[in-house]
């Protein structure tokens, strides 16, 4: 999805706070700079991030970068939360994960990049009862599967 679709689906709030951390996510997400997104991660509370979700589909701040396969503000999230794991492992409504959304994009190893150097998953890690490795290389996504075995996968 492009930036601007992602911020059309952000939800809508009422309260003053409840607007005021919208706003900041908002801005976070749709950011193309990455010192831009750390400085907005690093303004809300760990908690806050790690609770806010979009009413319609259920995604987190999370979901919605790794669907940019933004590494940068995938990073800056989880630099942010407390617990990098449950973040990842946190599903939508369709029962994606951010780490399968970021596995979806074409040959981007720039966002499961980011979720392995944070150690948000392993890299033997498995998607809908497949390895990583076995995934991304059926999809042909050369790139991931070099990131994963770079970071440990095994090929067999």
């Amino acid at each position: 999805l492009p930036r601007s679709a992602i911020v059309r689906q952000l939800p809508t709030v009422t309260s003053k706070s409840e607007r005021a951390m919208d706003a900041t996510i908002r801005k976070m997400v749709t950011s193309t700079s990455g010192e831009f997104a750390r400085l907005h991660a690093s303004t809300l509370d760990a908690g806050a991030l790690e609770a806010w979700t979009d009413g319609t589909t259920r995604d987190t701040a999370l979901h919605l970068a790794a669907a940019e396969a933004d590494a940068d503000v995938i990073d800056a999230i989880l630099a942010t939360l407390p617990s990098n794991e449950k973040a990842a492992s946190r599903k939508n409504k369709e029962g994606k994960t951010p780490v399968c959304i970021a596995l979806e994009r074409p040959d981007d190893s720039g966002a499961l990049g980011a979720f392995l150097a944070r150690g948000a998953v392993k890299a033997s890690g498995k998607v809908n009862d497949e390895v990583y490795i076995v995934h991304c290389a059926l999809k042909g996504h050369l790139l991931s599967v070099r990131a994963l075995l770079a970071e440990g996968a095994d090929p067999n």
